[in-house]
């Protein structure tokens, strides 16, 4: 398909002429210019003090473990957030004039040529795959409703131009005769093309794409390598990449931006960024090459496996076997097995988008699985509501905290004992004991703390419950490293009073240094199980983290 002349030839360039200029000199300003961008969400620093530029014609990859603000950067860059701080200015389309993108409207970014996917995918599910496509390229065409009404000249020429595009968009990404099947029944990774065919139908100059290869099987995932080199190459178009998948992004990124903590830590070609200490140290929680770091883990995992627990004998009190979970069409979890024992800490290990929070949300009664059994103590639970499982002494704190915002951090913990006729304050006080912080500030409302008090309060609320097992889901996720150290001295401190500890979490330093055994995850089966030791020793939790291979 020429896409160019294609264009040239229908009206719907209308609305961007007037920031072109058809000189088509070289042009080498940046696509994007962000310059001290600070995002905020109540007591949340999403982004801080942030500094990246786009260069013209490349495919830029942001990565970076969990909240470390990638998300967050993309709504920025595409109107959906407002920042408080700093400037955005782009230039998406080659000799157009420079935009402000802060506080431009998100449907006017659109025309000027800035295009997106999501990292849900938000497709229109009563369309068919051509009519998804149509509406884009329709958005920038000038007849609108009232020429469609009256099926004007204009608006007749339009319509065939539409259709024209929209069925050599589905050809360039490989949906040739699905044009008439409904978009929802494609298979994921086709869903995946579709909405990248809708986002080109808009004639973008950049192009950002949110997660585009999560849940797409591994021939998926190299056509989808592909069709974004293509896209790139061949049309033109920047593309501007968040991707958890490091093989992926190993494989066809021209410059990778690394984030923690919403800041800028690395920058620079993939090989540098692979090697990079304080990139690994982002995802790993420590550095590889930093001795004295790994000996200070090491010396703690050796002094918890040379402590063990009272029981000799280790009777399970969490086994899963055979567990299996699909959303629709895209297997999260394929067959796994694993158990958990009384008194331990077992942490679950993984790349986003491995499974790690399928599998708790799975165990609390949040998701239902595919097949497979979990059993408590010996009792069936799978497929149990999750207010039941409460009952039974399994509490789980989500990722992302979820405090009530508007209600006090007492009213918060009260919530947390829902199930049982009186609140009681000796477990409010104990709370108050393992966070005096949230005892300074049990009168103030949620929504206003800082993101560690937020975890240490959806912490308090689960302790509420009375867990016999406490799922814990990324509770170091973009938290300031000594609140770190904080959090995990207190998850030991919880297990060490008889409370059984699954432990989801990204920073795999912290997480082994506690934990009796773990298990890695990678697209949703297990990888590596082990004891603590045994895994920080593994080079292979690098390749998991990475998509390095150091065999």
């Amino acid at each position: 398909m020429d896409t160019e002349t294609t264009v040239q030839n229908t009206e719907r360039k209308a609305p961007a002429m007037a920031l072109v200029d058809t000189t088509q000199e070289s042009d080498v300003r940046p696509v994007f210019a962000v310059k001290g961008l600070t995002l905020r969400f109540g007591g949340l620093t999403s982004l801080n003090n942030l500094d990246i530029e786009m260069h013209r014609g490349e495919i830029l990859a942001v990565i970076g473990p969990n909240g470390a603000g990638k998300t967050s950067l993309f709504n920025s860059l595409t109107g959906v957030y407002r920042p408080q701080e700093g400037t955005i200015t782009a230039v998406p389309r080659t000799g157009a004039k420079e935009i402000s993108v802060i506080g431009h409207p998100i449907h006017k970014l659109n025309r000027a040529g800035i295009a997106r996917t999501f990292q849900n995918i938000r497709l229109f599910p009563a369309l068919t795959v051509l009519e998804n496509v149509q509406v884009a390229v329709e958005s920038t065409q000038k007849s609108g409703a009232i020429g469609a009404m009256l099926r004007s000249p204009r608006q007749r020429r339009e319509a065939l131009a539409a259709d024209s595009l929209a069925r050599s968009l589905l050809a360039e990404v490989g949906l040739a005769g699905c044009e008439n099947d409904l978009a929802t029944s494609l298979s994921y990774g086709a869903q995946r093309r579709l909405e990248i065919a809708r986002a080109l139908a808009t004639d973008p100059g950049v192009l950002l794409l949110d997660e585009p290869a999560a849940g797409t099987n591994p021939n998926e995932k190299a056509e989808l390598a592909e069709l974004i080199r293509r896209i790139n190459r061949e049309h033109d178009v920047s593309v501007l990449l968040i991707e958890h998948d490091m093989q992926m992004v190993m494989s066809i990124a021209d410059r990778i931006v690394v984030l923690n903590f919403g800041k800028k830590i690395a920058e620079g070609m993939p090989t540098e960024i692979q090697n990079d200490p304080e990139v690994i140290a982002a995802y790993l929680g420590t550095s590889s090459s930093d001795d004295q770091v790994l000996a200070e883990v090491t010396g703690k995992i050796a002094a918890h496996a040379e402590s063990p627990k009272d029981n000799a004998v280790r009777v399970k009190a969490l086994a899963v076997a055979g567990l299996d979970v699909r959303y629709g069409t895209i297997p999260a979890l394929k067959s796994i097995s694993f158990h958990v024992n009384e008194g331990e800490i077992v942490a679950f290990l993984g790349a986003n988008g491995a499974g790690k929070t399928t599998t708790q949300q799975t165990i609390s009664g949040l998701v239902r699985p595919t097949s497979g059994t979990i059993t408590y103590r010996g009792k069936p639970i799978s497929g149990r509501p999750a207010h039941e499982l409460i009952s039974e002494g399994i509490c789980h704190v989500p990722e992302g905290r979820h405090v009530f915002p508007r209600m006090s951090v007492l009213e918060n913990l009260q919530m947390g004992a829902y199930r049982f006729r009186l609140v009681d304050t000796a477990a409010i006080e104990h709370v108050f004991e393992l966070f005096p912080r949230l005892a300074e500030r049990k009168h103030q409302l949620a929504g206003t703390l800082s993101g560690g008090e937020q975890q240490m309060l959806a912490i308090g609320r689960a302790l509420m419950g009375r867990p016999s097992l406490l799922l814990l889901d990324e509770p170091s996720m973009g938290l300031a490293p000594l609140v770190v150290q904080d959090i995990f001295s207190i998850i030991e401190q919880i297990n060490a009073e008889g409370v059984t500890v699954l432990l989801v979490e990204q920073n795999a330093a912290q997480a082994l240094s506690i934990a009796d055994r773990a298990y890695v995850l990678e697209n949703g089966c297990i990888a590596l199980e082990g004891t603590g030791r045994e895994l920080l020793a593994d080079s292979r939790i690098r390749e998991v983290y990475l998509g390095e291979s150091v065999c």
